[in-house]
């Protein structure tokens, strides 16, 4: 059903008086079943656009496990953070598990599968009827990359299907999950997941069709927010200075608030930056933007990529910013920043991560990577012996084995707000290893073991 012909109707509905079942646009009927596909239209694209994706996906599963249901997937675990995003009529998921990270690019096909059925379980919709078991359904050609590389060496398509309860009108409202399944020669699997709340409806007036809350200056906001990233990224003082207004008032995460002169006294006094220095790039995920003339507010996800000899962490947080126009250029006034919850599985593969990098830099006397994931107050009790961090390193220095196989120890791990505690089985007998989230990071801060 074309959405400008449901809008009219609806509107229509609303000024009439219900005197027949014919009077309701989107009411549905007993027994209703539509299946089938057809041109994928444009009203179509632009409503698949106001989809949202809720944070968490799964890796579908069943008693066969990994080596059935995850071919194609490198190191795969069994939830990732996910985030989709459009670059013309292609689709992007980028889906992340720690370090790990891959892309699986979605160009729109010219036909999409739909399908509307009451299922006769007593349930009825908002418009009236009975709520309809609804499903959209896109399948094309596949690429991807990062951990998805290895299933894409020869051609691979996927199966995106959007699934929902609702009334005879079609649009994302009325979807809740998602299936993304990926089959090839060298790739087999499948993720889950909720969907979010749609963006903004488009509505119809006259013969133009504009959005809620439309953003004029989208392009240059954009622009500008991608640039002071970059720059952020390598502490550039102009840029700050740019983006910053005078009279900024900013939030940060850890809850304290600061000025653009106190920002701009820290980039100044800042030591200049070494070359083993750890890297950390700034980037920006899933951009809203609601203009109201001179004012413009940005909300967007922030994704901080830190490389420290090798290790590689990742946080999430949610930004928003109050944008003025003031002699025709945009600055910020208003900021705040909130570190984004994980899951607890999330956090367990994090941390079930770092544990093997320790021991894994223990092992091959890799002092960098050592230090990369303890604490500078790292305390390591053996028997009645405890060692910090710098008399780790001292033994390290001088026991270099070159050791490359190592045999990962048994864990279990028990999370307690933003401290862990591993207790395992490893080359030193048993131990206990006790990490806290220092900044999105796990740091390990102490570890007692019987050896």
């Amino acid at each position: 059903m074309h959405l400008q012909r449901n809008v009219a109707l609806v509107f229509l509905a609303l000024l009439l008086s219900p005197v027949s079942a014919s009077a309701c646009a989107c009411c549905s009927n007993t027994g209703e079943y539509r299946s089938g596909a057809a041109e994928l239209e444009e009203w179509q694209i632009e409503e698949l656009r106001r989809v949202r994706f809720a944070r968490v996906a799964s890796l579908y599963l069943n008693e066969a496990g990994y080596d059935e249901n995850a071919i194609g997937v490198d190191q795969p675990k069994e939830t990732y953070s996910v985030s989709a995003t459009w670059s013309g009529n292609v689709w992007k998921f980028t889906f992340r598990s720690g370090a790990n990270v891959g892309t699986l690019e979605l160009p729109l096909p010219k036909q999409m599968w739909t399908h509307n059925a009451d299922l006769h379980d007593g349930k009825v919709s908002a418009g009236g009827g009975p709520s309809l078991y609804k499903e959209w359904r896109l399948e094309g050609e596949v690429k991807g990359n990062g951990i998805f590389k290895s299933g894409m060496t020869t051609p691979a398509k996927y199966m995106l299907v959007l699934q929902g309860r609702g009334n005879a009108c079609d649009n994302p409202e009325t979807f809740r999950n998602w299936r993304l399944e990926v089959r090839g020669e060298n790739a087999k699997f499948a993720f889950f997941g909720k969907l979010g709340a749609a963006r903004p409806l488009k509505q119809h007036h006259g013969s133009e069709m504009v959005v809620v809350q439309t953003a004029p200056d989208a392009a240059e906001l954009t622009k500008l927010l991608n640039e002071f990233l970059a720059g952020a990224s390598r502490n550039d003082p102009a840029m700050h200075d740019r983006f910053w207004a005078e009279d900024l008032i900013y939030t940060r995460s850890a809850g304290r608030r600061t000025t653009k002169a106190e920002i701009m006294r820290d980039l100044k006094s800042a030591p200049a930056p070494k070359p083993d220095d750890p890297k950390i790039v700034y980037t920006a995920e899933d951009i809203r933007i609601q203009q109201y003339g001179d004012t413009a507010i940005v909300a967007f996800r922030l994704v901080g990529t830190t490389e420290t000899d090798g290790v590689r962490q990742v946080q999430h947080l949610l930004n928003s910013g109050t944008f003025l126009k003031r002699n025709g250029q945009w600055q910020v006034v208003n900021w705040q920043s909130t570190r984004m919850p994980r899951t607890e599985q999330e956090n367990k593969t994090d941390v079930a991560a770092t544990s093997d990098k320790f021991w894994r830099a223990f092992i091959t006397a890799d002092d960098k990577k050592f230090t990369a994931v303890t604490d500078e107050n790292f305390v390591w009790t053996r028997g009645k012996k405890e060692s910090t961090r710098k008399q780790v390193l001292d033994e390290m220095k001088g026991v270099r084995n070159g050791a490359s196989v190592l045999t990962l120890p048994k864990e279990t791990i028990s999370l307690y707000g933003e401290t862990a505690v591993v207790r395992g089985e490893g080359p030193y007998g048993n131990y206990t290893m006790t990490l806290v989230n220092q900044g999105g990071a796990w740091k390990i801060v102490a570890l007692q073991s019987s050896n």
